[in-house]
């Protein structure tokens, strides 16, 4: 089995982790692949991320690529009444 050797773990986080573990009843080590497990059930695939993002710069490009209507264009609202009037 692979070994995870994680350096500059800051003093609080590993407090808490050992203090998880302790109350468990289980290796410290066991605590932390179960919190690891349990915090990529929330990560997204890169492959979704990768499409979040592809997302995001269609949107962007369409908001660049807006068209924005002169003042004097009519309402298409005030049209389509017109229209059903008729």
């Amino acid at each position: 089995m692979p070994v995870l050797h994680v350096d500059d773990v800051p003093e609080e986080l590993y407090r808490r982790i050992a203090e998880l573990a302790a109350n468990d009843r289980v290796p410290l080590s066991e605590e932390t692949v179960r919190l690891l497990r349990m915090a990529l059930q929330f990560a997204p695939p890169a492959a979704e991320v990768q499409s979040r993002a592809q997302v995001q710069e269609v949107l962007d490009r369409m908001w660049r690529n807006r068209i924005v209507p002169s003042p004097e264009t009519p309402d298409s609202l005030e049209m389509l009444r017109e229209d059903r009037g008729r």
